[in-house]
């Protein structure tokens, strides 16, 4: 409790999780669709930039659900389970699949793990009094940066083992989907 407080905690497991998710994509989908997937790099730059495109569509469409259902736990929930089945889709692309197809996969995984940021800090805002907006935000914020480094470590791990980018990715969704389960069960909307 002294570490991360009370209402913060499924803040930060999310942020630390879905942060993950979107360390490994920046990191190592385009290494995957060229070296796994036998795409050329022009095609798998193609397919990363529409997907970075999404993500910013996606940043204010979840923005706006956030306001219309009146609080970020069933968005957050709903990003959770999203972004750890695409991540897990991601996982059984196969040589031979589409560039369209592809690129679906990456726009949903990019819609979804790009783009919760703004649904969770104004989560924070709203758990933190006035003068505390500031310190709860980086306080949550340094979870989100821990998790950029450390599932990008655990992929390249895997990688070192002989493991496939598929596998690295399967795995990283894990804890994002139970995080999403966990906000189904309890509320971040209240202090």
């Amino acid at each position: 409790g002294v570490l991360v407080p009370r209402p913060f905690r499924h803040l930060v497991y999310a942020t630390f999780s879905y942060c993950g998710l979107q360390g490994i994509f920046a990191a190592f989908f385009v290494s995957y669709l060229v070296v796994e997937l036998d795409f050329s790099l022009v095609d798998a730059g193609v397919i990363f930039a529409v997907s970075q495109i999404s993500s910013i569509v996606a940043r204010i469409l979840w923005g706006w659900v956030t306001d219309r259902i009146g609080g970020a736990r069933l968005v957050l929930a709903f990003l959770g389970v999203s972004m750890a089945s695409f991540s897990i889709l991601s996982a059984f692309m196969r040589p031979g699949w589409s560039i369209v197809a592809v690129t679906l996969v990456a726009v949903a995984y990019s819609a979804t793990a790009i783009s919760w940021h703004g649904v969770a800090l104004a989560a924070v805002a709203k758990l933190s009094r006035p003068d505390a907006v500031a310190t709860n935000t980086g306080g949550v914020l340094a979870f989100a940066v821990s998790g950029q480094f450390v599932y990008p470590t655990i992929m390249g791990l895997v990688l070192v083992a002989g493991g496939s980018f598929g596998t690295g990715f399967a795995i990283a969704a894990i804890p994002a989907f139970f995080v999403g389960i966990l906000f189904l069960s309890t509320s971040v909307d209240k202090k």
